[in-house]
């Protein structure tokens, strides 16, 4: 799965864990986003409001029929 994406941002490799902004920093400084261009998903509301906060597109993961809603609604998916 994880071959489909450029890169990724493990917390204990950079020793930064969410919901601290600087992680959501180095993530779009590394994939070379805007806030504004990311989507930001996790289980967890405490994290994705962190991530809003810095301007990315946040959604709470509940389910894999509701994500991939979203994802069609954002047209990431087919």
């Amino acid at each position: 799965m994880f071959d489909r994406f450029r890169d990724i941002v493990v917390s204990g490799t950079e020793k930064l864990v969410k919901p601290d902004p600087a992680i959501y920093h180095l993530a779009l400084n590394r994939f070379g986003l805007k806030p504004d261009e990311a989507l930001f998903v996790d289980d967890r509301q405490d994290n994705v409001d962190a991530a809003a906060a810095v301007g990315m597109h946040g959604v709470l993961f509940t389910d894999t029929a509701t994500l991939r809603a979203e994802l069609k609604r954002q047209g990431l998916l087919p």
